[in-house]
């Protein structure tokens, strides 16, 4: 990951070469554009209509795409964007209609 910039807002997480421009994949995350993602534990966490971790570069190599590792929803979208804190990931979440709530995974 240390060569690949990845982008979110409102349209396809990209993972982009960092040297070249080259777009090695995208993944549609929904049209909410207040989500960035999160790297760490060797995977993209990122929000959107769904908390999605991914597997940045399966077999090492970007250009084989990203590979879903899980996926979870709730009653809305997620976001603004995940953090990651000694191993805890938090999330911001639409638990119910309008209702926000923070929440600890591990």
């Amino acid at each position: 990951m240390d060569d690949i910039d990845l982008t979110a807002g409102g349209r396809p997480l990209r993972a982009i070469d960092a040297e070249s421009g080259l777009r090695y994949w995208d993944l549609q995350i929904g049209d909410w554009d207040h989500t960035a993602p999160a790297y760490g534990r060797e995977t993209v966490f990122v929000g959107g209509d769904r908390l999605r971790a991914l597997d940045p570069a399966p077999e090492d190599d970007p250009a084989n795409g990203s590979a879903i590792r899980f996926e979870r929803e709730f009653a809305g979208r997620v976001g603004p964007g995940p953090a990651l804190d000694d191993g805890t990931l938090y999330v911001v979440a639409e638990v119910e209609d309008e209702e926000l709530a923070l929440l600890a995974l591990e």
